[in-house]
């Protein structure tokens, strides 16, 4: 899905059993209650980065798992 920056995206919690979750970045989760609803939308605020053009997402990934994997064997 592709939307405008001024666009406002409203998503209703409305699981069958009463349960379920936002998860923020993969990392902090929180549980919603029935009928709760979240707003996505731009921020005001910017944020800058730093592109690696040498090193892939996913390769640096799988190197890490390799480097796991051969440290507990």
């Amino acid at each position: 899905v592709i939307l405008s920056d001024k666009s406002t995206v409203e998503i209703k919690a409305n699981s069958p059993d009463g349960k379920s979750y936002l998860t923020l970045d993969g990392q902090i989760s929180v549980e919603l209650s029935k009928n709760d609803r979240v707003e996505v939308k731009s921020s005001e605020q910017s944020l800058s980065m730093i592109v690696l053009k040498k090193r892939n997402f996913y390769k640096l990934a799988s190197e890490k798992l390799r480097e796991v994997t051969v440290n507990e064997a």
